[in-house]
């Protein structure tokens, strides 16, 4: 783990060091269907992780609400550890 975290680092640096990039924020919206409120925050968590692990971009869940298909409005769903 230590190794691909390691790797990871250098390569955003080499990345950033070579192109000069300027850092951007991107919000995201998608869909995760789960039988509860539990089980749709940890898909949630394990998506934002596997692209932090990926693409070693940060990702992380800024909020979590429930929206049943076909109404108008959500309800806030606490996911916080």
């Amino acid at each position: 783990m230590e190794d691909n975290s390691k790797l990871r680092k250098l390569i955003r640096e080499s990345i950033m060091e070579e192109m000069k990039l300027t850092r951007y924020v991107a919000t995201m919206d998608f869909y995760v269907y789960a039988s509860d409120d539990q089980s749709a925050a940890a898909k949630a968590k394990a998506i934002a992780d596997n692209m932090d692990m990926n693409l070693d971009n940060k990702a992380s869940i800024t909020e979590l609400v429930k929206q049943p298909q076909g109404t108008i409005g959500n309800t806030p769903v606490d996911f916080s550890e």
